[in-house]
C-alpha cells in the first residue's frame, strides 16, 4: 500500500522525481519476481520429482507427475506441475505461471546479457521476455542465442522497443540464414482458420490463411452474395453485407438458392418484366448488362454475340451474370446435388432430372479465371454421332429435346429445390443461453451465451432468429428447439464411478467453469472429478451432483498426484490448499487468496 493522500501535496518537480522513483521500484520488483521464478524452477528440478515419487508405494500410476524441459536448447528440466502452484501464488492462470517459469530459465540460460541487465535494473522484464521468445520460436541453439544476445543487448536501453525487437529479428536471421529461409518457407505453407474471442458487443473475428487462389475465389463469392443482398433490399454497408454473406455460406443449400435465384432473375425475362413477353432485341440493357435475348439468338448461329463459341446444347443452360454483366464461376452438376430432392416442375416432360444431365450454368470462367485458349467449337460430326440437337433452345419455355427441359425451367427447379434443402441443411449447434426472466420477456437485460460471453438480450434474440441486426430479409434464419431445463435437485445419485450424462449436465449448469484457483476452463470441456475420492467398497450414492466438480485434465492430475488438497465448502465452492500450505477459496464469485493459516488447517482437518 502507499500513501495516496500525500500525492496531492507534490508539485510538478516532486511528481517527476516520484515517477522516476516508481519506475525504478517497478523494475526492481519485476526483476525480483523473475529471479524468484528461476529459483522456483531450481526447487522443482528432477531430483524433487524423484523424491516425491519415492514416497508413493509401488510404481508410478498413469498420469503421475513427471519432468520436462521448459524453454529452448540449454534450459534445464523441472517438475511438470511446478508452474501450477507458482501461478496460484501470483494470482495467474496456470498457463501464465508456466510461461513465467519458461521465460525465467530461458533468459538465465540463453541470454546472460539481458539477465544481468534485469538484475541491475536497466532492462524492462517484458522486453527481455519478448526477445527471448523470438529466439526460442526460431529454434536457435544455446550458442546462437548467446550470439544474438551479445549483439543486441547493448541497444536494449537506447532504442525504442519496436526498433530493438526489429534488431533482434534481423540478428536472428543473421545467426542462421539457411534456417531463416526454411522458416519462411514453412510459414508460407501454414494454413488455418481460427476464431478469436468474442468482444463486449457480441462480435467475433475469423482469421483464415490459405492459398491466394482459394482466398480470391472465396472473396469473389462473398462479394457476389453481398451484391445480391443489396439487390434484395439489404441497406447495410457493404462490409456488413460481406459478413452476412459468410453466414449464408455456412449453409451450402441456402447459398445455392440465393445465387441461382439471382441468376434466374437475369435469365428469365418474365422475372424482370413481370410477364412472359420477350423484351426488346437490344444488346445492352439500361443497366449496362448484356441482353440475354441477343445472346440466345447469337447462340442459334453457334457463337456468342461477343464472338466466342457456345458449348454443346446439353452443356448450354444459360450464363450466370452479376449486375455488371460479368460472368460468374461455374456452378454445379447433378451429382453434386445427389442428396437434394431435384424433382422437375410440371409440364417439363419428365418427373426427375437424368443423372447425367449437367447443371453447368456458365461455360466461360469469370475474368481472371479464363483458360489460356478459347474453347474448341462444337464438332458437328460428334453431335451427329450422339444424335444431339445442333443448337440450344432459343426461346423461354422451349424444352431441350435431350432433357425435356428449358434452361430457365432448370434454373427454376434448382431454386425451388435448393430452397427446400436449405431448411434441412441448416447447421445444427447446441447453445447454452443463461438469461433472467426480464431478459427473456423484455429483451432489455443481459444474457450469457456459453463459449461466447455476455450480450444484450435483444441482440441475442435477433442473433438466434437469424436477423443479426442487419436488413437482409430471410437470410440466415434458424430453426430453434428449446430443450427443457434440467433441475439438479432431481438428479438421483448412482452407485458407480461413471458419471451419467444428466448428472454431468447438472454439474456443468451449476459450475460454468473449473473451480480450481484462477482457472479459465469451461466446465463442458472438463473432467468430472469426485471431490472425495471414490471408493469401490464405499457407501452408496458416492457419485452425486454435490460430490462432483469439473476440473480440466491438467488440474485433475494435479489434484490426484500433485499433493494439492481440496475441501468442499458449499455447493459450487471449495477450499484449496497448495503443497506448501497456502489456502484459496474458489466459488461462483471467483478466487480469493487466504494465505498460510495453521488455525485454518486445524479447523478443516488438514495436516
Amino acid at each position: 500500500m502507499f500513501d495516496h493522500e500525500a500525492l496531492d501535496d507534490l508539485d510538478r518537480v516532486a511528481a517527476s522525481d516520484a515517477l522516476a522513483e516508481v519506475r525504478r521500484r517497478v523494475l526492481a520488483v519485476e526483476a525480483e519476481q523473475l529471479y524468484l521464478a528461476a529459483h522456483w524452477a531450481d526447487l522443482h528440478a528432477p531430483e524433487f520429482v524423484s523424491d516425491c515419487l519415492d514416497l508413493l508405494p509401488g510404481s508410478p500410476a498413469p498420469g503421475a507427475e513427471g519432468t520436462k524441459q521448459l524453454g529452448g536448447d540449454g534450459c534445464p528440466e523441472m517438475s511438470e506441475f511446478a508452474g501450477v502452484e507458482l501461478a496460484a501464488l501470483l494470482g495467474r492462470t496456470t498457463g501464465s505461471g508456466e510461461e513465467l517459469l519458461v521465460d525465467a530459465v530461458t533468459l538465465r540460460h540463453r541470454h546472460p546479457g539481458l539477465w544481468r541487465g534485469i538484475r541491475e535494473g536497466r532492462v524492462r522484464v517484458w522486453l527481455a521476455i519478448r526477445a527471448g521468445r523470438l529466439c526460442t520460436s526460431a529454434q536457435l541453439t544455446q550458442e546462437q542465442a548467446h550470439w544474438v544476445d551479445d549483439r543486441t543487448t547493448p541497444y536494449v536501453e537506447t532504442l525504442p522497443p519496436g526498433r530493438y525487437l526489429a534488431l533482434v529479428r534481423a540478428t536472428i536471421i543473421a545467426a542462421d540464414p539457411a534456417a531463416a529461409e526454411e522458416r519462411a518457407r514453412a510459414a508460407e505453407l501454414a494454413r488455418f482458420v481460427r476464431a478469436g474471442q468474442t468482444d463486449e458487443h457480441g462480435l467475433r473475428t475469423l482469421v483464415a490463411r490459405a492459398r491466394a487462389g482459394d482466398v480470391t475465389v472465396l472473396v469473389a463469392v462473398i462479394d457476389r452474395i453481398a451484391a445480391i443482398l443489396s439487390d434484395r433490399g439489404d441497406t447495410d454497408p457493404v462490409e456488413v453485407r460481406r459478413a452476412t454473406a459468410l453466414r449464408v455460406l455456412a449453409n451450402p443449400a441456402e447459398a445455392l438458392h440465393l445465387l441461382t435465384s439471382a441468376a434466374l432473375d437475369h435469365l428469365d425475362p418474365a422475372a424482370e418484366t413481370g410477364d412472359a413477353t420477350e423484351p426488346a432485341d437490344e444488346t445492352v440493357s439500361e443497366t449496362g448488362s448484356v441482353d440475354l435475348v441477343a445472346e440466345r439468338r447469337a447462340a442459334a448461329a453457334g457463337e456468342r454475340s461477343d464472338g466466342r463459341f457456345v458449348g454443346h446444347p446439353e452443356e448450354w443452360i444459360g450464363w450466370m451474370r452479376d449486375s455488371s454483366g460479368d460472368f460468374l464461376p461455374h456452378a454445379c452438376t447433378r451429382r453434386d446435388l445427389q442428396d437434394t430432392d431435384l424433382r422437375a416442375p410440371r409440364g417439363c416432360g419428365t418427373s426427375r432430372w437424368p443423372d447425367d444431365l449437367p447443371l453447368e450454368l456458365d461455360l466461360h470462367p469469370a475474368p481472371g479465371l479464363a483458360p489460356s485458349r478459347p474453347p474448341d467449337p462444337p464438332d458437328p460430326a460428334a453431335a451427329a454421332e450422339r444424335q444431339d440437337p445442333p443448337v440450344p433452345p432459343g426461346r423461354d419455355g422451349e424444352s431441350d429435346p435431350a432433357s425435356g427441359l428449358g434452361g430457365v425451367d432448370l434454373l427454376r427447379a434448382v431454386v425451388v429445390n435448393a430452397e427446400r434443402a436449405a431448411s434441412r441443411l441448416t447447421p445444427t449447434c447446441v447453445l447454452h443461453v443463461h438469461a433472467s426472466t426480464e431478459s427473456v420477456t423484455t429483451g432489455a437485460g443481459v444474457v450469457r451465451v456459453e463459449e461466447i460471453g455476455p450480450m444484450v438480450g435483444e441482440q441475442a434474440r435477433s442473433w438466434l432468429t437469424g436477423e443479426h441486426g442487419g436488413t437482409s430479409p430471410g437470410v440466415g434464419r434458424m430453426r430453434i428447439r428449446v430443450q427443457p431445463v434440467l433441475d439438479p435437485d432431481r438428479v438421483a445419485p448412482v452407485d458407480r464411478y461413471e458419471v451419467p450424462a444428466t448428472m454431468r449436465q447438472a454439474v456443468e449448469e451449476l459450475q460454468p467453469y473449473s473451480p480450481f484457483p484462477y482457472a479459465t476452463t469451461a466446465s463442458r470441456r472438463c473432467d468430472q472429478d469426485h471431490v472425495v475420492p471414490y471408493r469401490p467398497q464405499g457407501p452408496a450414492g458416492q457419485t452425486r451432483v454435490e460430490s462432483l466438480q469439473p476440473l480440466g485434465r491438467r488440474h485433475h492430475r494435479v489434484k490426484t498426484f500433485g499433493s494439492w488438497q481440496v475441501v468442499g465448502a458449499e455447493r459450487g465452492a471449495y477450499w484449496w490448499r497448495t503443497p506448501t500450505g497456502h489456502w484459496f477459496h474458489v466459488g461462483p464469485a471467483g478466487t480469493r487468496p487466504i494465505g498460510r493459516d495453521r488455525d485454518f488447517d486445524s479447523a478443516l482437518g488438514v495436516a
